[in-house]
């Protein structure tokens, strides 16, 4: 009977332990679960705030490239504007080179009034028209574009040529010749180089606004507009003004 009461207390006393042990067991789980929760809460989080991040650093790239791009947009409307502004620089040029090729055929050689003996006279004449036919083939090389073989045509005339009326022509039509050609500050220095040496010659109004093109094409407004009014307080009736006038009132519209 003893023993079957020590039995029973020892049974009874095992089952409370691993009672209490199961409870202990099933409380570290739960803590356990609930620290794992809040892991995955944090992870959650920090996903969040990872991805978040990634999406600013993909958000301030695009708008990054967005600007570039506008940049870009800019750089080329810029472009576009300016090739329109050439063009129009480049036609009025080659409209006021048409009329003075026309001019030039049409003129002739020019002759001396110099009394000379006979076979002198026939040399001179002879030389003469040489050099202008020289002169018409370079002024047809710039009509048909051909503007590097022009200049060099041009410079051999005024180097070789006795005439001063076909070089100051030649000095005229190269300052002409080189703004087609892009050369804008060698036709600058050429036309002011024939203003100073003819300064009487019918083409100095048109050699100033060769002068104002090439200028608005370098950038160089100011010293454009400048050029545009001595011209214009200058030679207030010559074409070479009026056209500059229009230009400049065209472009206040704009």
């Amino acid at each position: 009977m003893h023993k079957r009461l020590l039995t029973a207390i020892g049974l009874s006393a095992t089952f409370f332990l691993i009672g209490c042990a199961d409870d202990q067991a099933r409380s570290q789980l739960a803590a356990t679960n609930a620290q794992l929760a809040q892991l995955q809460e944090t992870v959650g989080v920090l996903n969040t705030k990872v991805s978040t991040q990634k999406l600013v650093d993909i958000l301030n790239k695009l708008d990054e490239l967005q600007n570039q791009i506008n940049q870009l947009n800019g750089d080329i409307a810029t472009l576009k504007q300016n090739q329109q502004e050439y063009k129009k620089a480049a036609d009025a040029q080659y409209q006021n080179l048409e009329q003075q090729v026309q001019s030039v055929q049409k003129s002739g050689a020019p002759t001396t009034a110099t009394a000379t003996p006979p076979a002198a006279t026939a040399t001179a004449t002879t030389a003469t028209t040489t050099q202008n036919d020289s002169l018409k083939m370079a002024l047809q090389k710039i009509k048909s574009r051909n503007f590097p073989q022009a200049i060099k045509d041009l410079k051999d005339i005024i180097n070789t040529s006795d005439d001063p009326a076909t070089i100051a022509s030649a000095s005229y039509y190269l300052a002409v010749a080189y703004a087609a050609n892009g050369q804008f500050k060698d036709s600058v220095a050429t036309s002011r180089k024939f203003i100073i040496d003819y300064p009487d010659n019918d083409n100095v109004p048109d050699a100033m606004r060769t002068i104002y093109i090439s200028q608005n094409q370098l950038g160089m407004k100011k010293s454009a507009r400048d050029t545009a009014n001595t011209l214009i307080k200058d030679f207030p009736d010559s074409d070479a003004a009026k056209k500059v006038q229009k230009d400049l009132a065209s472009t206040k519209q704009k």
